[in-house]
């Protein structure tokens, strides 16, 4: 097997290829494996065996609450800077912590399959998100109100930004079976 240069991307391929393959399904894992082992992708080959294959509707279906709340989070964030006139760093941090419970609720009953929310998923839940919440907080602030960025642009990047953190610490923290 030769070894393919790897291609320089302006965010992480392994977690795109990660999140990419995770939709192709779990009969062809030990393809998949094949596939990231020929690109050369160690990590990405790493993250998949760590939680065997992922459960594919899973992250399926985070992905799609990620992508939902993303945009209501948006909507929200653009009501209290825009509407309500608060300063920016106020207005992430109660639009952030308004979507952390309303994702943590919605993926608890129907990501995880769990009747009821409990409180010590709802605290690691949290303790994931602040992780998250530092890295996006900063970037869209430090974007926005330092370097004069538009709030939506530093919002986008500080959202991808901190995807990366929440996705690892939901599946392997806060919902590990």
């Amino acid at each position: 097997m030769q070894n393919r240069p790897r291609r320089s991307f302006p965010w992480d391929r392994d977690w795109l290829v990660v999140v990419l393959l995770a939709y192709r399904g779990v009969n062809r894992s030990y393809a998949l494996r094949e596939e990231l082992v020929a690109a050369n992708s160690s990590s990405a080959c790493a993250m998949l065996s760590s939680v065997g294959i992922w459960q594919t509707r899973r992250v399926a279906s985070w992905l799609l609450i990620g992508a939902t709340a993303t945009l209501l989070e948006l909507a929200l964030l653009r009501l209290l800077y825009e509407i309500v006139n608060l300063p920016l760093p106020v207005a992430t941090a109660v639009a952030a912590e308004v979507l952390i419970v309303i994702k943590f609720v919605v993926a608890d009953r129907w990501v995880f399959g769990h009747p009821w929310p409990a409180v010590d998923r709802l605290a690691r839940y949290h303790g994931a998100s602040a992780g998250a919440f530092i890295v996006y907080w900063l970037i869209v602030n430090g974007l926005g109100v330092l370097l004069g960025l538009p709030y939506v642009a530093a919002f986008l990047i500080g959202t991808a930004a901190a995807f990366t953190w929440s996705l690892m610490s939901n599946f392997l923290w806060v919902w590990a079976s």
